[in-house]
């Protein structure tokens, strides 16, 4: 069975957010937030949040099978791919450097599961562990 690369799983676009930060940058914040009702059965008005213990683990799982679990050479070819896929050369040392770490540096603080939330509440905040 074809199993890619772990670091296939995100939008190829945002490979290059890296070279956007501003100089200095250590940390980076994000957020899982459920925006809206609008795509929600009729006359409902709150959002369960629920999976996070499940994504958590898959995303674990993934990264230790498919990347960790992988040769150094893998991580290197995911940046000549991207080479390939920009048309440009592409910096991915910090990929050979995760690679090296062994785990995903990551803290990951969500809702308890089964709570309702109104829309623009975050269910799940993640921050890196280690600067850079």
């Amino acid at each position: 069975m074809f199993e890619p690369n772990s670091l296939f799983y995100s939008d190829g676009y945002k490979v290059g957010h890296k070279a956007m930060l501003a100089p200095g940058t250590t940390r980076l914040y994000g957020t899982w937030i459920p925006r809206s009702l609008k795509h929600g059965p009729k006359g409902v008005s709150k959002i369960v949040s629920f999976g996070q213990q499940l994504t958590v683990k898959w995303l674990h799982d993934e990264f230790q099978k498919n990347f960790f679990g992988q040769s150094l050479q893998k991580a290197k070819q995911f940046s000549s791919d991207m080479n390939l896929y920009l048309g440009m050369e592409y910096d991915g040392k910090h990929f050979e450097e995760l690679w090296f770490l062994g785990y995903l540096p990551l803290k990951i603080k969500a809702l308890p599961e089964g709570i309702e939330t109104n829309p623009g509440i975050p269910h799940m905040t993640f921050i890196n562990t280690i600067d850079g």
